[in-house]
């Protein structure tokens, strides 16, 4: 490649980011404007009778996946606490008490989500609301998901049972300033 057709190169690509950057800042400035455009739209479909009618859909399904949840955790519950409270002898055991954990923790989840999923096939949902719900669901299950397999692999609070070395200052979890 000759210096000529390189120099070309790098002045298409900075072109190209300083034309993205531009379209950029037109974006943020017109951001304040279509957000309070969202708020008024959304604020007038939540007051018409399809609104609240999705919201109570909305509501009931919540109440309906907390209400599984919290009855599996009624039973489970006494196996997680034994799994947190044993103290592996070797990194093979801790790697055992980590999958348990993860099999109790990720089940209360998988239920909790098939419970919204389940319930929320029972509804007439207004147009592309139910789309909407199975998409929260789901991404509600991998923040839960990613949070489960974190907090055990770093395992705040006990070194023993961390499956990748940490400094326990940094594995520690931590209040949101």
């Amino acid at each position: 490649m000759s210096d000529q057709s390189m120099a070309g190169w790098w002045m298409g690509v900075l072109a190209g980011a300083k034309a993205r950057i531009e379209a950029l800042a037109v974006d943020l400035a017109q951001a304040p404007h279509e957000t309070m455009q969202i708020v008024e739209s959304t604020r007038a479909s939540l007051m018409s009778g399809t609104g609240v009618r999705g919201f109570t859909y909305l509501m009931i399904l919540l109440f309906v996946g907390i209400a599984v949840e919290w009855l599996y955790w009624t039973y489970a519950y006494s196996s997680l606490r034994a799994v947190q409270s044993a103290l592996p002898e070797s990194p093979l055991l801790a790697l055992r008490l980590g999958l348990w954990r993860l099999v109790l923790q990720g089940s209360g989840a998988l239920l909790f989500t098939a419970a919204i999923l389940g319930v929320s096939a029972a509804f007439a949902w207004p147009q592309g609301m139910h789309a909407f719900v199975i998409q929260m669901a789901l991404l509600i299950l991998a923040l839960r998901a990613s949070w489960i397999v974190l907090s055990i692999v770093l395992s705040p609070g006990c070194a023993e049972r961390q499956l990748v070395p940490a400094d326990p200052a940094r594995a520690r979890l931590r209040s949101p300033a």
